[in-house]
């Protein structure tokens, strides 16, 4: 059984055929929701899932993070019930549809649940560990452990931590200036929100209550060369981290060279 909620159409009504590549291909996605959405969410969560990609996010451990690259190449109805749209993509690792699934799955907005979906890619599937069925898929979203991996070469030492919420502790080669910082603030909202679906330490879906909202925000700090992030309150498994260290190789190969890190989670 899935580990979240409104995911009761994976079990019959939920159709994959992906094949991974380094290469750009056209991932195509398909869904129905109960009736039109009177909140749509559908342009919000393809772009959010598009910038993941291109932050390196979705490569795990298949696909160097500076691979990802996505871009939208057809616009959607946000009311539906019927969606499809259409991104050109690569250097997405298969597990990364769990991701999507679970992404997409609110589309049509509160109280508004997907009763079918298909993601079909362009390229054919060969049968070898880079393709991916909707039986594939099933198992990932009832497995409190199948989330995107590290890469694992990022360029940098990393260092891992436990700790109550989470701390992070960047040590760059030059000086982090407003501009360094603002791309890295980015990188953090990216991977909170790229990682919202993950479930808790115990398998279960995150509650965040609203009330405690300032708890889990993150807050920033920077001098000289380091940049800091403490979260009060961190809900997400250690396996977060993983999608955090990748989108951080990114950083390091295209940006600005990190000299190590410090994740505490």
């Amino acid at each position: 059984m899935a580990l979240l909620d409104d995911l009761d159409f994976a079990q019959q009504r939920l159709a994959v055929a992906y094949r991974a590549s380094d290469t750009p291909q056209v991932l195509t996605f398909q869904l129905r929701t109960a009736r039109p959405s009177e909140d749509p969410q559908a342009d919000i969560l393809l772009d959010d899932l598009v910038d993941t990609i291109n932050r390196g996010g979705a490569g795990s451990d298949v696909f160097p993070p500076q691979r990802g690259a996505a871009a939208l190449l057809s616009a959607v109805d946000p009311a539906g019930p019927e969606y499809t749209c259409s991104i050109e993509a690569c250097g997405v690792a298969p597990v990364f549809l769990r991701n999507v699934v679970e992404a997409l799955r609110d589309v049509g907005g509160p109280d508004n649940p997907v009763v079918a979906m298909s993601v079909f890619g362009s390229l054919a599937l060969d049968g070898g560990p880079l393709s991916a069925r909707e039986a594939q898929v099933r198992a990932w979203l009832d497995d409190p452990r199948a989330y995107v991996r590290a890469w694992p070469s990022p360029g940098f030492p990393v260092f891992e931590r436990e700790a109550m919420g989470a701390k992070i502790c960047l040590r760059l080669d030059a000086r982090v200036d407003a501009a360094l910082e603002q791309e890295l603030r980015a990188i953090v909202f990216r991977w909170l929100s790229a990682t919202s679906h993950y479930v808790n330490q115990y398998g279960e879906p995150i509650l965040n209550d609203p009330v405690d909202m300032a708890r889990l925000m993150p807050r920033f700090a920077r001098a000289r060369n380091e940049f800091r992030v403490i979260i009060e309150e961190f809900t997400r498994s250690v396996a977060a981290r993983a999608m955090l260290v990748n989108m951080l190789a990114r950083f390091h190969a295209t940006t600005a060279p990190i000299a190590e890190a410090e994740i505490a989670l």
